[in-house]
Protein backbone atom coordinates (compact mmCIF):
# COMPACT_ATOMS: atom_id res chain seq x y z
CA UNK A 1 0.00 0.00 0.00
CA UNK A 2 1.36 3.39 -0.95
CA UNK A 3 1.86 6.04 1.68
CA UNK A 4 -0.24 9.20 1.57
CA UNK A 5 2.73 11.38 0.59
CA UNK A 6 3.67 9.01 -2.27
CA UNK A 7 0.16 9.18 -3.72
CA UNK A 8 0.03 12.95 -3.37
CA UNK A 9 3.42 13.35 -5.04
CA UNK A 10 2.32 11.18 -7.95
CA UNK A 11 -0.87 13.19 -8.41
CA UNK A 12 0.55 16.71 -8.03
CA UNK A 13 4.29 16.36 -8.57
CA UNK A 14 4.98 17.94 -5.18
CA UNK A 15 4.60 17.21 -1.49
CA UNK A 16 2.25 19.04 0.82
CA UNK A 17 4.05 21.46 3.17
CA UNK A 18 4.78 19.67 6.40
CA UNK A 19 6.56 20.10 9.69
CA UNK A 20 6.41 16.82 11.55
CA UNK A 21 8.55 18.21 14.38
CA UNK A 22 6.01 20.97 14.98
CA UNK A 23 3.18 18.43 15.00
CA UNK A 24 5.01 16.39 17.63
CA UNK A 25 5.65 19.51 19.72
CA UNK A 26 1.96 20.44 19.70
CA UNK A 27 0.91 16.94 20.76
CA UNK A 28 3.63 16.83 23.43
CA UNK A 29 2.61 20.22 24.80
CA UNK A 30 -0.96 18.98 25.14
CA UNK A 31 0.22 15.92 27.08
CA UNK A 32 2.30 18.09 29.41
CA UNK A 33 -0.31 20.82 29.89
CA UNK A 34 -3.97 20.13 29.17
CA UNK A 35 -4.61 23.88 28.88
CA UNK A 36 -2.56 23.78 25.67
CA UNK A 37 -5.37 21.74 24.10
CA UNK A 38 -7.90 24.47 24.85
CA UNK A 39 -5.57 27.08 23.40
CA UNK A 40 -5.15 25.29 20.07
CA UNK A 41 -8.35 23.28 19.67
CA UNK A 42 -10.25 26.21 18.20
CA UNK A 43 -7.68 26.67 15.41
CA UNK A 44 -6.31 23.15 14.83
CA UNK A 45 -8.32 20.23 13.48
CA UNK A 46 -7.16 16.60 13.18
CA UNK A 47 -7.00 16.86 9.37
CA UNK A 48 -4.46 19.71 9.65
CA UNK A 49 -1.80 17.22 10.76
CA UNK A 50 0.27 15.77 7.93
CA UNK A 51 0.99 12.41 9.57
CA UNK A 52 -2.05 10.19 9.90
CA UNK A 53 -0.97 8.91 13.32
CA UNK A 54 -0.82 12.53 14.55
CA UNK A 55 -4.35 13.06 13.22
CA UNK A 56 -5.52 10.04 15.19
CA UNK A 57 -3.80 11.21 18.38
CA UNK A 58 -5.29 14.71 18.15
CA UNK A 59 -8.73 13.31 17.38
CA UNK A 60 -8.38 11.09 20.46
CA UNK A 61 -7.59 14.19 22.54
CA UNK A 62 -10.79 15.78 21.21
CA UNK A 63 -12.82 12.70 22.14
CA UNK A 64 -11.31 12.54 25.62
CA UNK A 65 -12.19 16.17 26.30
CA UNK A 66 -15.72 15.72 24.89
CA UNK A 67 -16.23 12.86 27.36
CA UNK A 68 -15.22 15.20 30.18
CA UNK A 69 -11.97 13.41 30.98
CA UNK A 70 -8.54 14.97 31.41
CA UNK A 71 -5.78 14.54 28.84
CA UNK A 72 -2.77 12.99 30.53
CA UNK A 73 -0.18 10.30 29.97
CA UNK A 74 -2.56 7.61 31.22
CA UNK A 75 -5.40 8.54 28.91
Amino acid sequence: MKKKEDIEFCMTGKLTPQNVDAEEMVLGAILINQNAFYEVSNIIRPEYFYKEKHQIIFESFCNIVEEGNPIDLLS
